[in-house]
């Protein structure tokens, strides 16, 4: 996915996303990094938008993912976006005031029940919903918690780069960081060491990276790790192509994928098709 920022509004692959303007937002701002959110409500799609362009809702975002990858955005960057709350980042409060929030749509945590998970607005799901699984941290407690889709994780990943890259952001970090014991979003299960060393471009994830070189004539690159998964639009590679190696991990049949970097973008390829 190719996300770049232009006056303040996101694009992707040329074409500005989905924009609805929130009226739950004040003031002029510099953004100086990104708070992760959970909608921690209903995943149909649509859902947390509404309720973030209801006036009475007194909050918002810069932006909403959806499970399916898609975004909208409701405040444009440079603006105030009411995301944070009551919030602190090494001393400086009111985190609104210099930072982009991204929600990601997620149910939050989850209590086991006949049937299946359910959610604090006592809605039930299942497996097929996400997947769920059992979770804690010192930050969370135990519970159950549902997943995110890979394409939600690739398009946060690739939102938080383009800003990044736009604002000379310094941070990327989880509600809970900043409004800790008020909040639990994003849930145990979101990669965020990851997403912040691919956005950030920090030690710990730059020593992991290596290049390789394509060697089919035409590489199919995938939203995750696998045949199962949709081709990426940006794609395919072709022969002779150099990569960055970001991550790697095993399809259903043990085979194993990259999920690579290149011109900007990011996907995942079968590593067979790789040399060094």
């Amino acid at each position: 996915m190719s996300y770049f920022v232009k006056s303040h509004r996101l694009y992707l692959n040329g074409q500005q996303v989905g924009y609805q303007a929130s009226p739950n937002r004040s003031g002029i701002i510099q953004p100086e990094g990104v708070i992760l959110h959970d909608t921690a409500g209903r995943l149909d799609k649509g859902s947390s938008v509404g309720w973030f362009l209801n006036k009475a809702a007194k909050a918002s975002a810069h932006l909403v993912v959806e499970r399916d990858g898609s975004v909208t955005q409701m405040v444009p960057f440079n603006v105030k976006a009411w995301h944070a709350g009551r919030s602190v980042l090494n001393g400086r409060s009111g985190c609104n005031g210099f930072s982009v929030g991204i929600e990601i749509v997620n149910p939050g945590s989850l209590d086991a029940v006949a049937g299946g998970y359910q959610s604090w607005f006592k809605k039930t799901y299942t497996t097929g919903d996400g997947e769920i699984r059992a979770a804690s941290s010192r930050y969370h407690g135990d519970g159950y918690w549902m997943d995110y889709s890979e394409v939600q994780i690739a398009s946060v990943s690739g939102i938080c780069c383009a800003l990044a890259q736009k604002y000379q952001m310094n941070f990327v970090e989880p509600h809970w960081f900043v409004s800790p014991g008020r909040k639990r979003d994003t849930n145990p299960l979101f990669p965020l060491d990851h997403v912040r060393n691919l956005a950030l471009g920090r030690a710990d994830d730059a020593e992991e990276l290596s290049e390789k070189m394509v060697i089919a004539t035409r590489l199919n690159v995938r939203g995750g790790p696998g045949v199962a998964y949709e081709k990426m639009e940006w794609g395919p590679l072709g022969g002779e192509s150099i990569v960055k190696v970001l991550d790697q991990d095993l399809d259903e049949s043990g085979r194993v994928w990259s999920f690579v970097s290149f011109a900007g973008n990011n996907g995942w390829v079968c590593d067979t098709y790789l040399t060094d």
